[in-house]
């Protein structure tokens, strides 16, 4: 009915990922390849059809994209980290990159594409300016 939205939460804080089913079923909760289990600082919610995630303590590795499944359907949305002077996930991209173009590469060493306007474009919803990266 509802899927994921894309959050946005401080280091330190909590956030909350919520979606609504057409009636009550049992859901998976995913963060890339990896299940999500309850644990110290994640919560795992539903009450009927309403389902929650909440992450509490948040650091910059908690930034990434989250699944929820259930059953065949599935609504993913991602949880973007701000650091002190930055938001993650910086690392994702770079992944990206590197799998898109068949490098290797420390991550001290960025992409020669890091200041064109290509990969500007690529993490304009997360950062303002290269500057940031």
């Amino acid at each position: 009915m509802k899927g994921l939205k894309k959050e946005e939460a401080v280091e330190g804080a909590t956030a909350k990922l919520r979606c609504e089913l057409s009636k009550a079923a049992p859901v998976e909760w995913k963060k890339g390849p990896e299940t999500l289990r309850a644990g110290a600082r994640v919560s795992l919610r539903q009450e009927g059809a309403v389902c929650e995630l909440e992450i509490r303590d948040l650091t910059v590795e908690d930034a990434g994209e989250y699944l929820c499944m259930c059953g065949q359907e599935k609504t993913s949305a991602t949880l973007a980290v701000r650091g002190k002077d930055r938001v993650w996930p910086r690392r994702a991209v770079f992944g990206v990159w590197l799998l898109t173009h068949g490098v290797l590469r420390t991550p001290s060493v960025f992409p020669p594409c890091l200041n064109t306007t290509c990969f500007q474009k690529t993490v304009e919803p997360l950062w303002p300016s290269c500057a940031d990266v």
